[in-house]
């Protein structure tokens, strides 16, 4: 039973809190420092990343908060 329960708590872990366990973490804004030097505030990023526009990736997890949070760590 105690081997199920840390399963299970690994499984949720590894996918709800990616950020900070770092198994899927997304790619740091610091790996295109030229575009992103100014970014300071998660509507900065937001505002591009959530527009409809084919070149700027759209971002995995629309309307999340937190990116510079995640996103402005150490390449």
């Amino acid at each position: 039973m105690k081997l199920l329960n840390f399963l299970f708590a690994f499984m949720f872990l590894s996918f709800w809190g990616c950020a900070s366990i770092g198994f899927f973490h997304g790619p740091s804004i610091k790996l295109h420092s030229d575009i992103h030097s100014n970014i300071i505030a998660d509507n900065e990023c937001l505002s591009c990343h959530e527009q409809n526009n084919s070149e700027i990736p759209a971002l995995s997890h629309p309307g999340f908060k937190g990116c510079i949070k995640c996103h402005n760590d150490d390449i």
